[in-house]
């Protein structure tokens, strides 16, 4: 589940870029792999806790 949700919201946000700041990407530039990192962290705390919930609802039926 988290491959399935992680790259592709990373792909999002890269596509939604500026093409400048995918130029940055390619060129390897610090701060965007930082971003890039942090994006995914971000996804993968929203998969973390939709599982969560989903556990949630099925303890309570």
């Amino acid at each position: 589940m988290l491959n399935e949700i992680e790259a592709p919201t990373v792909n999002d946000v890269i596509n939604k870029l500026p093409i400048e700041v995918k130029a940055d990407i390619l060129a390897g530039e610090p701060y965007m792999n930082e971003y890039i990192q942090r994006v995914a962290l971000e996804s993968r705390k929203l998969i973390y806790q939709k599982m969560r919930l989903e556990e949630l609802v099925s303890v309570a039926k």
